[in-house]
């Protein structure tokens, strides 16, 4: 992208699932690119592959009439089994083809050529739309708290894990700042297809102990980040803190 100073890109790393169904309006895609996907080889992963039916449905809705997605790899039992898939979405038509010179520019695919290696390249046209799948994880308002005791105080942490209906919160592990007057958590968040790692800080204000996200890595602020905060202000709480006051 500096190389070539383009700026309409936008890059996200991440599950493909939550990213064409929780921030793609329907019929907003015109072409989706899927350029050597791991093709997951063993029979007992192939439910980690990305195109399969379920996927193909749900990219109809989000395709423009007339869209495709563009398929190169070069693993041709995976090739066989998207083509497959694809059939068996309904919504697809496969069209098999050379893959276009751009496609065979990238680290892989130039790789893969020097060791002689088939490429392989198939192009689906959306022929028809599946039931609309609506977004999953929806955004919400922070929680925040005030708590008033000692963080010196604060014992031994040990990882915590809250389950939440949509998702899960994994409290990994918990850091004393540098400077000594507060605490960092490191903390997973799992909920419909996204994964989130965040910070939430517990640090000392004027008015007692303010626990709340920071925005290291611009996290989205959804449910699972809400459950998040909540889940170490409860923690700390157990550790002999007294909740001052919160904010929905």
């Amino acid at each position: 992208m500096k190389r070539e100073s383009v700026s309409n890109v936008r890059l996200f790393h991440g599950d493909a699932r939550f990213i064409v169904r929780d921030t793609i309006a329907p019929k907003a895609l015109k072409k989706v690119f899927v350029n050597f996907p791991d093709p997951w080889p063993r029979k007992k992963h192939w439910g980690n592959r990305l195109l399969q039916s379920p996927f193909f449905e749900l990219v109809s809705t989000r395709l423009e009439d007339g869209g495709s997605i563009a398929l190169t790899t070069d693993h041709e039992e995976y090739f066989d089994f998207a083509q497959r898939e694809a059939v068996r979405s309904g919504v697809f038509d496969v069209e098999r083809r050379p893959a276009p010179k751009d496609t065979l520019l990238t680290k892989y695919a130039v790789k893969w050529q020097e060791q002689k290696k088939p490429i392989f390249h198939s192009l689906f046209w959306k022929s028809g739309d599946a039931i609309l799948q609506p977004g999953l994880v929806k955004l919400a308002d922070m929680q925040h708290a005030l708590l008033s005791g000692d963080l010196d105080s604060i014992g031994e942490f040990s990882k915590l894990v809250h389950t939440f209906d949509g998702g899960q919160v994994i409290v990994v592990d918990a850091f004393r700042e540098l400077a000594g007057d507060g605490l960092l958590f490191k903390v997973l968040v799992e909920e419909s297809d996204l994964r989130q790692e965040v910070i939430i800080q517990a640090w000392e204000k004027s008015d007692g102990i303010y626990v709340g996200l920071q925005q290291f890595g611009d996290p989205l602020g959804t449910r699972g980040v809400k459950e998040a905060v909540r889940c170490i202000v409860d923690w700390l709480v157990g550790q002999g803190m007294e909740l001052k006051q919160t904010w929905i």
